[in-house]
């Protein structure tokens, strides 16, 4: 008895259902941005008319995918937020004087 190997491969996408998803993802911003990447991806996973998994593979292609549509200038920057993540700001001054004013306070001479 010859034993029989296994040699399946996940179904990759075709170009049209790629191009299907990522329309839908941007239908799904145009109408409720702003919106995080992971609203995007459960709204994808929860439609009928796109076949989208509720995978972390699934999570990362979209990631990359509006990223590039971010670059290339189809879908807004204004249209995605990451609540999660704090901005960070550096303090500038227009003059040194400025600067100067700001830290005066602050400095303590070691002795």
């Amino acid at each position: 008895m010859a034993s029989q190997i296994n040699l399946s491969r996940k179904k990759r996408r075709t170009k049209a259902e790629v191009e299907a998803v990522r329309e839908a993802a941007r239908e799904e911003l145009a109408a409720g941005h702003p919106m995080m990447l992971r609203q995007v991806h459960y709204r994808l996973v929860s439609r009928d008319d796109i076949v989208h998994p509720s995978t972390v593979s699934a999570y990362d292609t979209l990631s990359g995918w509006l990223g590039d549509d971010k670059l290339d200038g189809i879908v807004p920057w204004e249209w995605m937020e990451d609540r999660l993540r704090q901005a960070r700001g550096w303090a500038m001054w227009d003059e040194p004087r400025e600067f100067l004013h700001s830290v005066r306070d602050h400095y303590h001479r070691s002795v």
